[in-house]
């Protein structure tokens, strides 16, 4: 699961500010095992030295990263944990990784494609929509989303003007 993104390097030593989701911050402590996806897709792990999750950017360092130069080399890299990690959702919340593979529907019951994966960005969190072979984003807003249906994992939108358009 997506803990958040690597934004910059933060002093010499090393350190990484994070921009951290929102149901992560309980995830992450001292001495846990993180996975890093950086931008071709390749994932590697590494632990947490130590953390520091208050203000705006949270930081992090990182076991094996000791200079500003290598911290540089990790900027917008995915972090990534076990699910375990996190604490189970209540009943009427759920992870975003829970709507992978969802088949999308208009509200004419017309099929569009699967979610492909979600994006979290500062704006609002999107799916990626495989579309005709193309990847649309969805933005995952009330006006847009009309149902999610974990039962029958379908998701119905209301496709405004232009949002489909290739």
């Amino acid at each position: 699961m997506c803990l958040g993104f690597i934004i910059k390097p933060h002093g010499l030593k090393g350190e990484v500010k994070i921009s951290l989701n929102e149901q992560a911050a309980d995830a992450i402590s001292n001495d846990v095992k993180i996975w890093i996806r950086d931008t071709a897709g390749e994932v590697f792990d590494t632990v947490i030295e130590t953390s520091q999750l208050s203000g705006p950017h949270p930081r992090l360092k990182l076991k094996g990263v000791s200079s500003r130069e290598e911290a540089e080399k990790l900027r917008n890299y995915e972090l990534l944990t076990d699910r375990d990690f996190f604490p189970a959702p209540d009943e009427s919340e759920y992870f975003l990784t829970d709507l992978i593979g969802f088949q999308v529907w208009d509200e004419h019951d017309n099929y569009l494609g699967d979610i492909g994966d979600i994006y979290t960005l500062p704006a609002n969190d999107v799916i990626a929509l495989d579309y005709r072979g193309k990847e649309v984003l969805i933005p995952m807003i009330d006006e847009i989303i009309k149902l999610i249906d974990f039962e029958k994992r379908r998701m119905v939108i209301h496709p405004i003007e232009g949002l489909l358009e290739l």
